[in-house]
């Protein structure tokens, strides 16, 4: 019997090179991926301890956040279930240290980390409450944890999209029972992502967060979609990633909670929690 994690680990080995490409590129895709690792590296410069710290990065996949985050100063062991990630990873030069594991078999000690890190990967874990509290394990009473997880759709602009698009849908269907011409289904492909990767709302997932042990310090959310009128785009890819970058900064500087769980990515820095009586997000 195949293990779980053995598809996901196979499809980020056949990508891995194109994985450690994409942080290069300028497109809206790319920058989902490039903000939230700007986001964590920037907490992790504010949180770094004197003398340097000790951090895993868990999924690290093509080493460039590991990278990134040992040039401001932490000592970094980047671990990934495919081989083919930490060989793309390892291939840029020696540092950090690099490990082929799963968050079910950790060979560190308990406290062996000042930080832990994850990146686009809690929701490729087949079960996320019992890697969350072995992560706990190895994570210093004082650590912190970095992580980042989607949620599902429809983001907001996506759902502007949609309102904006309805008349001329309503006109097109109408013109197609005129005509007694069969309307066109969208084709839509359940693809990889659909199938391994478990989006969770961001307070289902704080509150995850807290059965597991830890508090969560700051939230940011990224990607609210883009704007679309009948599949047609009004603007390049800039001008989507500065519509969704404005919604992020006035999430992020009001506080907008509602808005949180209409955007695709969010991360949050969590701290362990001190006691075992753990109350909800609410």
């Amino acid at each position: 019997m195949r293990n779980e994690e053995e598809p996901v680990a196979e499809f980020f080995s056949r990508n891995a090179q194109g994985w450690k490409e994409r942080y290069d590129l300028e497109t809206f895709d790319a920058y989902n991926y490039k903000e939230r690792a700007r986001i964590a590296t920037r907490w992790l410069f504010e949180a770094l301890p004197r003398g340097g710290g000790r951090l895993l990065e868990m999924g690290c996949g093509a080493g460039v956040q590991a990278r990134a985050i040992q040039g401001i100063g932490w000592s970094v062991t980047g671990a990934d279930i495919s081989l083919d990630m930490v060989r793309t990873g390892a291939a840029g030069g020696t540092p950090p240290n690099w490990l082929v594991c799963n968050t079910s078999a950790l060979p560190f000690a308990a406290c062996s980390f000042d930080a832990v890190v994850l990146l686009g990967v809690i929701g490729y874990i087949p079960r996320p409450a019992a890697a969350l509290r072995k992560l706990r394990t190895v994570l210093k009473p004082d650590g912190i944890l970095v992580i980042s997880w989607y949620s599902p759709p429809p983001y907001l602009l996506s759902a502007v999209s949609d309102a904006l698009s309805l008349p001329i849908q309503k006109v097109y269907e109408l013109f197609r029972r005129l005509s007694r011409r069969p309307l066109q289904e969208k084709w839509t492909e359940h693809n990889f992502y659909q199938t391994h990767n478990r989006p969770w709302h961001p307070i289902e997932f704080q509150n995850y967060l807290r059965e597991a042990g830890f508090d969560v310090r700051k939230i940011r959310s990224v990607n609210f979609g883009r704007i679309r009128v009948a599949e047609k785009a009004l603007w390049g890819e800039k001008g989507d990633i500065r519509a969704s970058r404005a919604l992020e900064v006035a999430t992020a500087r009001l506080n907008l909670n509602r808005l949180r769980g209409l955007a695709r990515t969010h991360v949050a820095l969590a701290h362990p929690k001190v006691g075992t009586n753990f109350t909800p997000v609410t």
